[in-house]
């Protein structure tokens, strides 16, 4: 029976949490089945051409949950019968109740549950250590703050292990690869 692995890169908005799952995908493709599940807040957005009302957000977040689910699947089939497999999740609904709560003012019971992050494997927070890049999806350096300091502590309060992802982008595969094969060994 093969076990998929699951990994949830959290960060900020523009921290190189989308360029780190398509790198870590590339790499460990050759030597396990690997997906990466885009963050859906992004298609979203883009299909709506706006940001979401605060209505949309548990929306947004099960949407995410799902698109795990559905592509896990697809990776046990890939697999046929390997030890592992490897999922690498794009953000997850703890961001989306973190990026609720600077954008609403206020938490979302339905996301706080959906957010309590118990079921990955390994998580990675990205550091602000990369310069900003304005996109018409992206709220601003102020809010990559604000959301950066709030997820960091609500890591903390939900006592979810994780680990600080920085440097270069070669730095940061490089250090996420070597987590990675922690856990399959």
């Amino acid at each position: 029976m093969t076990q998929v692995i699951k990994i949830a890169i959290v960060g900020a908005e523009c921290t190189g949490k989308s360029t780190l799952a398509a790198e870590l995908t590339a790499h460990f493709k050759s030597a396990y089945p690997s997906q990466w599940v885009p963050e859906y807040l992004r298609e979203f957005s883009e299909k709506a051409e706006r940001t979401p009302f605060e209505e949309e957000q548990i929306f947004i977040a099960q949407t995410q949950k799902n698109l795990e689910a559905e592509i896990a699947k697809s990776l046990i089939k890939e697999a046929n019968g390997q030890a592992y497999a490897l999922l690498f999740c794009d953000t997850t609904p703890l961001l989306t109740n973190i990026y609720n709560e600077i954008v609403f003012g206020r938490p979302h019971p339905e996301l706080e549950a959906l957010s309590h992050h118990d079921d990955y494997d390994l998580t990675l927070l990205t550091a602000m250590d990369f310069p900003w890049q304005a996109d018409q999806m992206r709220d601003g350096p102020d809010a990559q703050k604000a959301t950066h300091q709030l997820l960091s502590q609500k890591l903390l309060d939900l006592n979810i292990k994780h680990e600080v992802i920085s440097g270069s982008i070669k730095e940061r595969v490089a250090h996420a690869q070597n987590l990675i094969q922690e856990l399959v060994l």
